[in-house]
């Protein structure tokens, strides 16, 4: 199976007709009920496929070719048997890209539930953990009183179950693996943060996005408008497509010339309107514009004096390195006090490569940010001693690593084959590249 990682999902390509063989093993750890007819349920995306297993037992390890592996998303597996003319699941499974095995059992079956954003590794080890915590008896014991439990339609039931108790056994796997997920910026409160930096940055440094925000969030403010749901209805009047061809702009890149003329020619038809609401649209659409395209240059103008940050010449480069990290992941995600921490240049470098649909900086920033954050994953630092451990550990890892040359920071990590510079620019230390050595 093949993982295709790009730096932008901006389309997908078409599928080709004809599918691929796609085989893979199917086990089964758990004991089934005997004489039963097992099918195997197979679904990725527009794919399904079902194949006759027949009376089988566990432990069972077969090969099959589901013909159509799972790229960047997982595909789903169920085992199941057909009684009175209702099916019965047994057994549901994640199929990851890039594994060509399908594993069955019940703690699988539970973590495949509760898990659902969970990467390969994380996911195996919560399997582990469910099984080792009894939660996989408890599902047999559920499965034994009505065979229809892991029917979708009971999966309330399912959830009040088994979520809470898996979720914080996720949240010790990860934890205890020191993995940040792979995203710029403080862990969100909702567990795991799937977003990731190319859709975060896209958000706030092209202005086409960011426009939408800004308006979007000016709208949603309370007494923006007289009578918001009868604004909609005032504005069709003059233009019935106004609204649909107001989301169309942000959705691809232009340039800051095309894109503001494009705003100026869908509001002017509503220029001349004495509507007091239509008037404050019109004031918000501007206003949200104007902001959009300056937000680059507000960025440059802020300075982060965390930690050292703004100390040009430091005494201990490890520790700035170190702090700098801790407060990247310590400041709010998609906000510009967070892209402040890095300099003009890698934020030029990041909008070029968007638009040439360049992917190269992506594995590079990913890996560097996973090794280096580690210390990070906990806000604030000193809430136990497994944190101070962490930043201590990170502080050991760059002895040897770190120079200063003039404005300059470089740290030469052979070991990662990696290096990261940071430049004083605006009076504050900014990551300014990342690149292979």
């Amino acid at each position: 199976m093949k993982v295709n990682n790009t730096l932008l999902a901006l389309s997908l390509a078409p599928c080709s007709a004809a599918l691929a063989n796609c085989p893979v093993e199917v086990k089964i750890h758990d004991q089934l009920i005997p004489d039963k007819e097992y099918q195997l349920y197979y679904s990725y995306k527009l794919h399904e496929k079902t194949i006759n297993l027949g009376r089988i037992s566990a432990p069972y390890s077969q090969t099959f070719d589901v013909g159509k592996c799972p790229n960047v998303t997982k595909a789903d597996a169920d085992i199941f048997y057909m009684e009175n003319g209702q099916r019965h699941d047994v057994f549901q499974a994640s199929v990851f890209p890039d594994v060509a095995t399908i594993s069955f059992s019940h703690s699988d079956t539970i973590t495949k539930r509760s898990c659902i954003s969970c990467s390969f590794d994380v996911q195996m080890g919560v399997v582990k953990q469910v099984t080792e915590s009894g939660l996989n008896t408890e599902l047999i014991a559920l499965l034994k009183q009505q065979p229809d439990y892991l029917n979708y339609d009971l999966y309330h039931q399912f959830r009040t179950q088994f979520d809470a108790r898996v979720r914080k056994l996720m949240r010790a796997e990860v934890e205890a693996r020191y993995i940040t997920p792979p995203n710029i910026g403080v862990i969100a409160k909702s567990f795991p943060n799937a977003r990731n930096a190319t859709e975060q940055w896209i958000t706030l440094l092209f202005p086409q996005k960011n426009f939408k925000r800004l308006l979007e969030s000016k709208m949603r403010d309370k007494g923006a408008f007289n009578d918001a749901k009868a604004l909609q209805a005032k504005v069709k009047t003059i233009n019935p497509k106004f609204f649909r061809e107001l989301a169309n702009l942000s959705k691809s890149i232009k340039s800051n010339d095309v894109f503001s003329t494009e705003v100026q020619a869908l509001i002017a038809p509503l220029d001349s309107s004495h509507d007091a609401d239509i008037q404050t649209l019109v004031k918000l659409v501007n206003g949200s514009l104007a902001e959009a395209l300056s937000f680059n240059q507000g960025i440059s103008s802020l300075s982060i004096s965390n930690k050292g940050l703004n100390n040009p010449k430091p005494d201990n480069i490890d520790v700035l390195v170190v702090n700098w990290f801790r407060v990247l992941h310590t400041t709010s995600s998609e906000t510009e006090q967070q892209l402040a921490m890095f300099s003009n240049r890698f934020r030029d470098d990041f909008v070029s490569n968007i638009k040439q649909r360049d992917n190269s900086m992506e594995p590079i920033i990913t890996a560097a940010l996973k090794k280096y954050s580690k210390a990070m994953l906990y806000a604030p630092m000193d809430t136990s001693d497994k944190d101070v451990a962490a930043y201590n550990g990170l502080l050991n890892e760059l002895q040897g690593k770190s120079q200063l040359n003039g404005k300059r920071i470089i740290i030469k990590d052979s070991d990662n084959g990696q290096q990261l510079e940071w430049v004083f620019e605006q009076d504050t230390w900014k990551l300014d590249s990342f690149s292979r050595i």
